[in-house]
């Protein structure tokens, strides 16, 4: 009798697992299916000539778009397996910022939001009051100065688009590598 309760104790709790998967799966790809966020990317003189040790911006072109598209690439890559939400560069545009420092307010007088959902900058200027910040986010906007490595250049960009998303910066007491920390020297393609 006891045997009998327990393989019919087993089909039932596989058959509760095969629902639980079916859920899932159509949860996923039919209720949220995956998410596409276009970007318009722009750069600056300053960007080039921090990049390539080159102010000409012709020559350099296909370098600086090349560099530009694995960034976005990086960043896409991390907010895919988190969120399911791809990032899809539109349109790569030079940018002519007139100031010696670069304000996030500039960027949006500059370029207006059109088909693209985020406008994205990269500049080689100082942001801010002093050379410590790396970026800033404001509506649909985003500004990054950090000329250091392609995999720290999309962690910065992933951290700014996070705050496009609501995402709040995280004391090290509680995350000491999520992405929103707010120090990003250690931070890790992962969110909170």
């Amino acid at each position: 009798m006891k045997s009998k309760l327990k393989k019919i104790a087993w089909r039932f709790f596989r058959y509760l697992i095969d629902i639980a998967i079916l859920f899932l799966i159509i949860k996923w790809f039919f209720v949220f299916p995956p998410r596409t966020v276009y970007l318009k990317v722009v750069f600056d003189g300053q960007y080039v000539k921090n990049q390539f040790n080159d102010i000409n911006r012709d020559e350099n072109s296909k370098e600086i778009e090349e560099r530009l598209k694995k960034v976005i690439i990086g960043v896409s890559d991390i907010y895919e397996k988190e969120f399911d939400i791809k990032l899809e560069i539109r349109t790569i545009e030079f940018w002519s910022a007139k100031d010696t420092k670069t304000s996030i307010y500039e960027l949006k007088n500059d370029f207006k939001i059109g088909e693209e959902d985020i406008v994205a900058g990269f500049t080689g200027r100082q942001i801010g009051k002093d050379n410590t910040t790396s970026g800033r986010a404001c509506f649909n906007y985003i500004l990054v100065n950090r000329q250091i490595s392609l995999q720290g250049e999309s962690l910065i960009t992933a951290h700014e688009i996070g705050h496009l998303f609501s995402g709040m910066h995280f004391s090290a007491m509680f995350s000491k590598k999520s992405l929103m920390k707010k120090d990003v020297s250690g931070i890790e393609p992962f969110f909170d």
